[in-house]
């Protein structure tokens, strides 16, 4: 059992990318929640269905003995095309990283040139209230998306049920590998902060 958000959709115009990014970056800010904005022109996404998803994780989580994300790749919820349930993507690539930190993966928001856009996020080993403002965050975009679906493993995102959440979380933090996920996320935002430092030494 876990605690993962996974979202997918496909974003109105390019246009309507740029005020998600805006509305992201400013609910980030707002947060104190590290961020990264990214324009790729050569880039690539790897899109998998939940089904792949979960069995790519299930063989890394046996060879690795943790629970650990795996970098830069982009999941969707429905069936993915191309062998094994895969799908990749090459070209143009919008994206936006947000890095809460405390034990939740970081909101990756994936858009090519088609504006589409999947992913998922566990939040299983973070506060509560992380998970909360995930939702929050995917609420205050889905006004921009021709549609944006949402599967909330918590059920949290249909309900808003708050008490079944924090049940679900906190049966998550009294594992060994709840532990371990909280101090690689720490590292994680503490990265993403010294990264956005230099940028604005940058500039």
């Amino acid at each position: 059992m876990g605690v993962t958000i996974h979202y997918n959709g496909r974003a109105k115009n390019r246009a309507a990318v740029d005020r998600i990014m805006h509305a992201v970056m400013v609910m980030a800010s707002e947060w104190e929640w590290p961020f990264a904005q990214v324009e790729d022109p050569d880039g690539e996404i790897v899109r998998m269905c939940r089904e792949a998803r979960d069995a790519e994780e299930q063989a890394r989580v046996k060879a690795e003995g943790t629970d650990r994300e795996s970098l830069g790749i982009s999941f969707v919820s429905e069936d993915g095309s191309g062998a094994d349930g895969v799908e990749v993507y090459q070209g143009p690539v919008y994206m936006m990283v947000v890095n809460p930190g405390e034990g939740c993966e970081p909101l990756r928001l994936m858009f090519d040139r088609d504006h589409r856009m999947d992913g998922f996020t566990k939040t299983q080993y973070g506060p509560v209230e992380t998970h909360v403002r995930m939702c929050r965050i995917l609420r205050a975009i889905e006004r921009h998306f021709e549609v944006l679906e949402v599967y909330d493993e918590s059920g949290y995102w249909d309900t808003e049920d708050r008490a079944v959440l924090e049940e679900r979380i906190g049966t998550e933090h009294n594992t060994k590998e709840g532990l371990a996920a909280r101090i690689e996320a720490a590292k994680r935002k503490k990265a993403l902060e010294d990264m956005y430092r230099l940028d604005e030494a940058d500039e």
